[in-house]
């Protein structure tokens, strides 16, 4: 049903948290689609020790950067939908649970996001991010506040949609979420937020 997709890069100093927070989801339904993007550090090494069958890690043999992995993995994605997560944040359980549920409720909605908790490097909580809701409020914020409307490590969207529109713009190493989300409002997607809080962002 799933594809979670993070890709990696010299990420290995909270790397194992991450993994654990992806693999302790209430829903399980998931593959866990790891891409290496050539780190230099032993981020490999805290991946290749876990046994669950539901991680698929991926080695690239150079550094791509993020917007060329990212499309790389949702090329090789198997799941319905696709859900993000960055290499130092944390899933809360019910995360995949509760978004999986939302799409499946509302098949007008494309790409779900959640409200999350700002993290410091102790896992101190510092700021409680809440963003709108519906689909007009999420448009709106959209051009009113410069793309500030959804968050990137906590989305989850309809892989067939997104990859019909062309995926993240391989142009843009900083802010592609951004660029595609934009791009995707233009073509008429629709965005939603879930009023809980699914992440913690570090």
């Amino acid at each position: 049903m799933v594809t979670v997709l993070m890709p990696v890069y010299n990420g290995s100093k909270y790397l194992t948290d991450t993994i654990e927070s992806i693999l302790n989801q209430t829903f399980t339904d998931f593959e866990f689609l790891i891409i290496d993007d050539a780190s230099k550090d032993n981020s490999v090494n805290k991946i290749k020790p876990y046994n669950d069958p539901r991680i698929r890690l991926v080695e690239n043999e150079k550094n791509f950067g993020l917007s060329k992995t990212l499309n790389k993995g949702i090329d090789l994605a198997n799941g319905k939908y696709i859900a993000r997560i960055d290499q130092d944040d944390l899933s809360l359980p019910k995360r995949l649970e509760r978004q999986v549920k939302y799409l499946e409720d509302n098949p007008d909605i494309c790409v779900v996001g959640t409200w999350w908790k700002d993290i410091d490097e102790n896992n101190n909580i510092i700021n409680n991010v809440r963003l709108p809701v519906e689909p007009f409020e999420c448009a709106f914020s959209a051009f009113a506040s410069g793309g500030f409307f959804i968050g990137h490590p906590c989305v989850m969207f309809r892989q067939r949609e997104i990859k019909s529109i062309g995926g993240y713009s391989e142009e843009y190493e900083i802010a592609q979420d951004t660029h595609l989300w934009f791009r995707s409002l233009l073509k008429g997607i629709q965005f939603a937020n879930i009023p809980e809080y699914l992440l913690y962002y570090r």
